[in-house]
């Protein structure tokens, strides 16, 4: 069927994807999903995404800044 999602048909799921830390507690993440399957149909899935990272100390660091009732 062109234009659905074929169903996974015993090949093995590969994921590759990156992420890079451009400043600290920053990180943005890019790939493609299921790179194996899509290959096969001649398709590809990507992701793109972004987030903050903190350690105990960092948010034990952030808590005594905040007021106590």
């Amino acid at each position: 069927m062109v234009g659905s999602y074929p169903v996974f048909n015993g090949t093995p799921v590969l994921n590759l994807g990156a992420r890079v830390e451009p400043m600290k507690h920053l990180y943005v993440q890019a790939g493609a999903h299921n790179v194996l399957l899509g290959a096969q149909y001649g398709y590809f899935t990507g992701y793109v995404g972004g987030g903050f990272t903190f350690t105990d100390d960092d948010l034990r660091w952030i808590l005594a800044l905040l007021p106590t009732p």
